[in-house]
């Protein structure tokens, strides 16, 4: 009976100690796709951007060339010879056009946390990451251009909510005729906003379809979010080419032109202005199908004449996408299918070829400086910034 109760005891022993030192089961952790990044953070921003895909307005499939479906048009957009990727969403067609950039990895990969690595997930290559300097279609720290601000109308100087809220085309369409009433365009004093510190020196202006929230972040203002805001730009130009003009666009919502404080073309899609302008049909635009086209009223320009030039640029919520560009009457241009005249996009200075491939669907040479050579400009943008 002894000798049974103490290999009792001796088994019992044995199977809690074996427990015991089982080792626990190994926790199943989720790493980002992109590579690089550990920790926390990594996966938080791999969640950020499952979450933004989500939320994304899916478009149709884009043409590969961009054309006008009018038959009657007299001119067409920059003709492209860049094969474009058959995209369904903005998201896809920016992160399919990023480049190798310097990234926001965290480790050594290729990836989109917080760290050095360098890759060409989401956030690298052409967006607004350490370097958007030189690759944010909404402008730069400095150099030959105009310069732009940045106003969110929903909230106010101290970055309190206003009574205006996105998509209210009534109010966004009386903040957009209150910036062209004076000769010098500004923010109409009725409406409360926010203005951006940061302000930046654009080139040229050819958006294509974006969500209209990555205007705020460009220029340091993500907390704007969507809807009723307005990029404007504005400086002197000389004008280097004598001529007869006219200005060709379109804005979804808001492109408005002026020069020395004159409309010359409202090419919104609803026309906010109410100024005279005419139909050229509608035409195909990466993130934007189906934009639709307009053009102004003939303009004189003498050459060396100092000349004021203000783009307004905005939207009332949801995808962004604007275009300017330059016709000169009597010239010469290639022609498309149909017999479509293809047109420059309206440039103030000369591009870097770095900032050329921000325009992955405009021919390089549609992006030449134009009549107009702006000056010299030098503005801070304050402290880093970065968006996942």
């Amino acid at each position: 009976m002894s000798l049974l109760l103490h290999a009792f005891f001796i088994i019992l022993a044995i199977f809690f100690f074996v427990r015991w030192i089982e080792p626990p089961p190994e926790a199943v952790q989720f790493v980002p796709g992109g590579g690089g990044g550990g920790g926390n953070e990594g996966s938080q921003v791999a969640h950020r951007i499952q979450q933004r895909v989500h939320q994304q307005v899916t478009s149709p499939q884009f043409n590969k060339r961009i054309s006008s479906t009018s038959t009657t048009a007299s001119f067409s957009l920059p003709d492209t010879t860049a094969e474009l990727p058959e995209l369904s969403s903005p998201m896809e067609a920016g992160a399919a056009s990023a480049g190798s950039g310097t990234g926001a990895g965290g480790g050594h990969g290729a990836g989109i946390g917080t760290g050095t690595g360098s890759g060409t997930g989401p956030g690298s290559g052409p967006g607004y990451g350490r370097g958007f300097i030189a690759t944010n279609p909404f402008g730069g720290a400095g150099g030959d251009g105009l310069v732009g601000t940045f106003y969110d109308f929903k909230r106010d100087s101290k970055g309190k909510p206003t009574e205006v809220k996105a998509y209210n085309r009534p109010v966004f369409t009386e903040i957009v005729r209150g910036f062209t009433k004076s000769s010098r365009w500004a923010p109409p004093r009725k409406f409360k906003h926010f203005t951006s510190q940061t302000r930046l020196v654009a080139k040229t202006f050819a958006f294509k379809g974006i969500p209209d929230v990555e205007a705020g972040k460009a220029f340091q203002c993500p907390e704007a979010g969507a809807g009723s805001w307005i990029a404007h730009y504005s400086d002197d130009v000389k004008v280097t080419e004598a001529g007869t003009y006219r200005m060709v666009g379109w804005g979804d919502n808001c492109l408005v032109v002026g020069i020395d404080g004159k409309v010359v073309l409202d090419a919104s899609d609803v026309g906010y202005t109410g100024e005279g302008r005419a139909s050229l049909g509608a035409i195909n635009v990466p993130g934007k199908p189906a934009a639709s086209l307009f053009h102004g009223e003939w303009f004189t320009l003498r050459a060396q004449d100092s000349v004021r030039l203000d783009i307004i640029v905005g939207d009332e919520g949801g995808i962004f996408s604007a275009t300017a560009m330059l016709e000169k009457k009597g010239a010469t241009y290639a022609r498309g299918p149909g017999g479509i005249p293809q047109l420059p996009v309206l440039t103030v200075a000369d591009l870097a070829p770095t900032e050329v491939a921000l325009y992955p669907f405009i021919r390089p040479e549609h992006l030449q400086r134009t009549v107009f050579q702006a000056g010299k400009q030098s503005l801070g943008l304050g402290k880093d910034w970065r968006i996942d």
